[in-house]
């Protein structure tokens, strides 16, 4: 015989606490009534006060009666005492419940529902009584689940026994395609959309299906480019781009409003020596540099943009001033660019 009336959950707080859940009950009556009637049915089967008259009145009244069936379950043998658990905000057979009902609704789409049958709550509540420890123990060491089923097991086993509506998040698969990015010289940001990703080139870029803005930037010389790309599945895209470019110097006197073919003067780049006017220098990094020219301890420096579609070339006019005469001065005069 088993102690229904410390073994049922309070109805009242089981629905309280199913409604924050968003469950629905798969009853045909309100749940207060059916507990109460199923208690009261079960209290009188037990101690022999009700006639079986009596009986079939209060399960018809539940509406068990007849073809009706009714699960309810109960958290303990006669022997076993219910309990209400402080680490668990619950008894254990509410606490079994609700984390069953919590673990199925993940496992089911927003905005769509499904229906726990009485033989799968009643698997699961019993598994999660011998996981769910308390102080070290197993639930499972002081209760039992019980499934108390009418008119029989077989009867009501595949019943409807909770509506869950999911909480699981679908996963939308978005096609990606390839885009590699070789630059020369290596070692350029990349972003895309505007947002830097963590490498920088040479490098290959898993990207969403369609048109993407790409920039590459030199952070050496504070040299960009930007294209787009059209990315599709199944298609890898390879770009390959030079970040180098040229850069020309001549030279030219000028001599009472005429140009006429300079000197030659010492050619540097950021600091660095890099040849002499009248050439042209290729293979340079693409972006901003200093550029300066010396002659004759005069120099000259000026800001300059390398591209690497676009050779530059620099001119320089060299005017030689004459200064006064003075005692031993063989009258070389300044320079001036």
């Amino acid at each position: 015989m088993m102690t229904i009336d410390l073994a049922l959950i309070s109805a009242s707080c089981f629905a309280s606490q199913a409604r924050s859940m968003n469950v629905s009950w798969r009853t045909s009556l309100p749940l207060e009534k059916k507990l109460d009637a199923a208690v009261e049915a079960s209290w009188g089967a037990r101690d022999g006060q009700k006639s079986s008259r009596n009986l079939q009145g209060q399960q018809a009244a539940a509406g068990l009666g007849g073809e009706k069936r009714m699960p309810y379950f109960a958290s303990s043998r006669e022997d076993q005492p219910s309990a209400e658990y402080d680490e668990l905000r619950h008894g254990a057979l509410s606490y079994c419940l609700f984390e069953n009902i919590r673990r199925a609704r993940e496992e089911v789409y927003e905005n769509e529902r499904r229906d726990l049958s009485v033989d799968s709550v009643y698997s699961n509540i019993t598994a999660l009584f011998r996981e769910t420890k308390v102080k070290g123990r197993s639930l499972d060491e002081f209760h039992q689940p019980v499934l108390l089923p009418i008119p029989s097991y077989d009867g009501v086993k595949d019943m409807p026994f909770v509506s869950v509506t999911g909480v699981k998040r679908k996963v939308v698969v978005v096609p990606t395609g390839t885009l590699e990015l070789r630059t020369d010289p290596p070692g350029l940001q990349i972003y895309v959309d505007g947002t830097n990703r963590v490498e920088t080139t040479n490098a290959g870029l898993q990207l969403l299906e369609g048109k993407h803005l790409i920039e590459l930037y030199m952070p050496s010389t504070g040299y960009r480019q930007s294209f787009t790309v059209d990315v599709m599945a199944n298609a890898p895209i390879v770009q390959t781009l030079s970040v180098r470019g040229e850069l020309a110097v001549a030279a030219f006197w000028l001599v009472n409003g005429s140009k006429t073919p300079g000197p030659v003067l010492d050619v540097y780049l950021d600091g660095q020596q890099l040849g002499a006017s009248g050439s042209r220098v290729d293979n340079l990094i693409a972006g901003s540099h200093t550029l300066e020219v010396r002659f004759e301890k005069v120099s000259k420096s000026r800001r300059i943009e390398i591209r690497p579609d676009s050779p530059l070339t620099v001119n320089y006019t060299v005017i030689r001033e004459k200064v006064p005469a003075r005692p031993k001065d063989r009258g070389v005069g300044n320079v001036v660019f």
